[in-house]
C-alpha cells in the first residue's frame, strides 16, 4: 500500500510539473527553446550561464492557512494532526530549495501559518 501511495504521488508531481510547463504557451503542448540555447556561438552552462538578467526574479510565497485537512491514510478515529506545509522550488539546480513552515500541534481544522518564503531564480522560464 505504501508503494503505491509513494508512486501515486511522484506521478501526480511530474504531471503537475509538466501541465504547468505547457500554461505559458496557451496550452499548445509545445515550447520553443529559448534564444541562449539555440544560437551555437554562444554555449551554455546551467551551472555558469551565460544568465539573462532580464530572467532573474525573486518570488515570494505567503501561506497563510488551511482549512479541514484530513487524517493520514483517511482514518476517521485517533489524535488530532500537527499539520505544517513543505515548498519546494524546481529548476536549475542552484535555485533548487526547499522550505517547510513551523508545525502546528493539534490543530487540522483550521491551522494558521502565516509564514512567507522568498526564493532568488536565476531563470524563471
Amino acid at each position: 500500500m505504501l508503494k503505491r501511495s509513494v508512486l501515486f504521488s511522484f506521478l501526480q508531481l511530474t504531471l503537475f510539473i509538466n501541465n504547468d510547463r505547457y500554461r505559458d504557451n496557451g496550452k499548445a503542448g509545445y515550447l520553443l527553446k529559448p534564444d541562449y540555447l539555440c544560437d551555437p556561438a554562444k554555449p551554455f552552462n546551467v551551472n555558469t550561464g551565460p544568465f539573462d538578467p532580464s530572467e532573474r526574479m525573486n518570488l515570494k510565497i505567503e501561506i497563510t492557512s488551511a482549512s479541514q485537512l484530513p487524517k493520514p491514510g483517511g482514518s476517521a478515529k485517533g489524535e488530532v494532526i500537527d499539520p505544517y506545509i513543505s515548498v519546494e522550488l524546481y529548476g536549475l539546480s542552484k535555485d533548487h530549495k526547499k522550505c517547510r513552515t513551523k508545525t502546528i500541534d493539534n490543530n487540522g481544522f483550521n491551522p494558521i501559518f502565516n509564514e512567507t518564503f522568498t526564493f532568488n531564480v536565476t531563470m524563471k522560464r
